[in-house]
């Protein structure tokens, strides 16, 4: 039997959910909900492995086209920092890689940052993960199906060149 997610309603589509867990089995859900042309960004919260979540915090909202789906991911890093990262398709065919953050366990967050830097800091499906050393890689697809990776040294404050696969040919 699926359990749902009890912040549900009908008038809303919920999509790309992100679950994380915290310091202290502290459950953190980031997902959108998109209504019409407007993909809106929340976090909810569970400390007893997901029975109860709290109320919905609002993080973001964001204008995009009718068709399109925001993709998000995020991660715990090796400091304990959340890290979540975001793109949404915006007209005209662009998608700005954007991040928000929360350096006390999900308690707070961050203003929605964007990604920049490098000739392909937009993009789309955007994944992240944790190095045995410390960094956070980062990768993602430009619109000519183009793989980009970079990392942080950071936290995500700030991230490194870009790197094309496959490489282009000299």
């Amino acid at each position: 039997v699926p359990y749902y997610f009890p912040l549900q309603d009908q008038f809303s589509k919920k999509t790309v959910p992100c679950l994380i867990e915290g310091a202290n089995g502290k459950l953190i859900l980031i997902w959108s909900e998109k209504t019409g042309s407007i993909d809106t960004v929340f976090t909810a919260e569970s400390t007893d492995n997901g029975i109860t979540w709290s109320n919905k915090k609002f993080i973001h909202t964001v204008a995009s086209n009718l068709t399109s789906t925001m993709h998000l991911t995020g991660v715990k890093t090796n400091t304990g920092r959340i890290l979540a990262i975001f793109s949404n398709h915006s007209p005209p065919n662009e998608s700005q890689l954007r991040y928000f953050y929360s350096d006390d366990n999900g308690d707070n967050w961050s203003n929605v940052l964007n990604i920049s830097g490098g000739i392909y800091y937009r993009g789309r499906y955007p994944v992240i993960s944790n190095g045995s050393d410390g960094k956070i890689w980062l990768t993602y697809s430009t619109n000519n199906s183009r793989i980009i990776f970079r990392y942080s040294e950071t936290d995500g404050a700030t991230w490194g060149s870009t790197t094309l696969y496959p490489p282009t040919s000299g």
